[in-house]
């Protein structure tokens, strides 16, 4: 069920906006959440194998550089009621490149530190998010 309004959640010192699958297909969503300041996006995902490939390797490493954000995606990898789910979650830094995957058909994890002076200098150099308003 869609919720009333974006959410935003602190965990040590940093603030996370949280998003579900579809919430990706919205330049917006992610926009909202940096303009406010989040340092991460966070995204939850049942993408299909195949089908929704190309769209994560577009949507993902765009919002994060377009928003100078990290963008954490998870999404299931398995299947179900016949259809398959293809893994590739992963973390994005600030400037849009890919710093860690947990691969696209087994189930992993894909662990990073997020950097705080990492997305300070990425934001100080790529300064689009600034201009946007």
């Amino acid at each position: 069920v869609r919720g009333e309004s974006p959410e935003t959640v602190h965990v040590d010192g940093w603030l996370l906006g949280l998003g579900i699958c579809y919430d990706s297909s919205f330049p917006e969503h992610v926009r909202h959440y940096a303009l406010s300041g989040a340092d991460a996006y966070l995204l939850s995902g049942a993408f299909p194998l195949g089908r929704s490939d190309f769209r994560r390797t577009i949507y993902f490493p765009a919002r994060a550089l377009e928003n100078t954000i990290y963008l954490v995606f998870a999404n299931y990898v398995s299947q179900h009621d016949g259809q398959g789910y293809g893994g590739m979650s992963a973390v994005y830094g600030p400037d849009g490149q890919c710093l860690v995957d947990a691969g696209v058909t087994e189930s992993g994890l894909a662990v990073l530190d997020l950097d705080h002076r990492r997305l300070s200098e990425t934001r100080e150099k790529l300064q689009m998010l600034r201009d946007c308003i």
